[in-house]
């Protein structure tokens, strides 16, 4: 298991004692509910109750309260909670990630806060996000970053999402650079059922990657897969009146498979 605990470090970004925690604004991609897990991560394009993680743009076609909650154990090795409370146009959040003690005075843990806002005028969204990240082991720190997010829903639905417009890292020396994320989203009506195709190219003007993902069913119950960096998802949702059970594998090309379950409750 230790051995799993390191490649978990290697997969975070992060490195050894005294260099401190690198590349931590991932704690927050980790913090996506079980639906866009079951897609492989795609989401931008869609206006869901994860919203606040996907496209804070999505946020004005969020329908009354939802509460979103999250657990995640991720490679056998670490444990994330994610709780997220979400409106017509706002939304916060609070994370935490622990993967307890690795080894000799080596312990790996995060916590993160994130709060959206967004407006809609007709089929045009837009949104803010400000993302918050306390590093506590192997080295504390607090950073932060503020995003910018475009959604349009038509025929076909498109996002874009500017993270870490502006920025600063919890650790002196690591750099949170700006970079940009585009989406596309099409549902189509096939029978009295919702399928819905996404894809999401993330780092544009980067190194960018490539994510697919569909779901099919009706609102209560649904299944969905997807394809990209993380490996091949599957999920699907289960509901009943104002509550939903959304749950997602994820099985990494390389580290063991990953489970998701996301509860939501709508008031």
């Amino acid at each position: 298991m230790r051995g799993w605990l390191l490649a978990l470090l290697v997969a975070l970004g992060s490195v050894g004692v005294g260099q401190g925690f690198v590349g931590g604004d991932i704690l927050f991609d980790l913090a996506a509910g079980a639906r866009r897990a079951g897609m492989a991560g795609v989401g931008v394009a869609l206006a869901s109750p994860d919203a606040l993680f996907a496209n804070p743009a999505g946020l004005p076609w969020v329908e009354g309260v939802q509460i979103l909650s999250t657990y995640a154990d991720l490679f056998g090795a670490a444990h994330l909670g994610a709780v997220s409370v979400t409106g017509a146009g706002l939304g916060g959040a609070g994370i935490g990630l622990d993967a307890g003690t690795i080894g000799p005075g080596l312990a790996f843990r995060a916590a993160g806060a994130v709060l959206g806002a967004g407006v809609r005028l007709g089929p045009v969204g837009a949104g803010v996000r400000a993302r918050l990240l306390r590093p506590i082991a192997p080295t504390a720190g607090i950073g932060g970053a503020l995003d910018l997010a475009l959604l349009w829903r038509g025929p076909i639905h498109i996002g874009a999402v500017g993270r870490s417009v502006l920025s600063h890292a919890p650790v002196p020396g690591e750099a949170w650079p700006a970079e940009w994320a585009v989406g596309m989203a099409l549902p189509v009506d096939v029978g009295g059922m919702t399928l819905t195709l996404a894809g999401d190219v993330s780092d544009v003007g980067g190194s960018p990657s490539f994510a697919v993902g569909g779901e099919l069913g009706v609102g209560w119950l649904l299944v969905r897969a997807g394809y990209g960096p993380a490996g091949i998802a599957m999920g699907g949702t289960v509901g009943w009146g104002p509550f939903a059970l959304d749950w997602a594998l994820v099985l990494p090309p390389v580290l063991p498979l990953t489970f998701r379950v996301s509860f939501t409750v709508r008031l």
